[in-house]
């Protein structure tokens, strides 16, 4: 989704362990991607950041697609909380419930 990862690539990351960082390691991901002209990336560190039950993400156990992205979104809310990109996920992937009764 173009309008998310130009809004993780702006985000001016301020943690100081950038190894423990989800948004600075998803911007080095990003910026690779778009910018190398290598065709894949190694996302090892990411990994490393993004925690699964407090411990880095163990690639090798399968989990439901909604079950991660709810783990990635709710890490990166925690990290940008209180900045100008607080509502960043909310902005390009938030929505409305609506029910109709006929």
């Amino acid at each position: 989704v173009p309008k998310f990862r130009q809004a993780v690539l702006q985000f001016d990351d301020e943690e100081e362990d950038k190894g423990e960082s989800v948004m600075y390691q998803l911007q080095r991901m990003f910026a690779h991607l778009q910018e190398s002209e290598r065709m894949f990336y190694d996302p090892k560190q990411f990994t490393v950041a993004l925690k699964d039950m407090g411990e880095p993400t163990n690639v090798m156990v399968q989990k439901d697609a909604s079950e991660y992205l709810g783990n990635l979104f709710q890490q990166m809310e925690n990290q940008i909380q209180g900045t100008p990109s607080e509502k960043l996920i909310k902005n390009v992937f938030g929505g409305q419930t609506c029910n109709e009764l006929y």
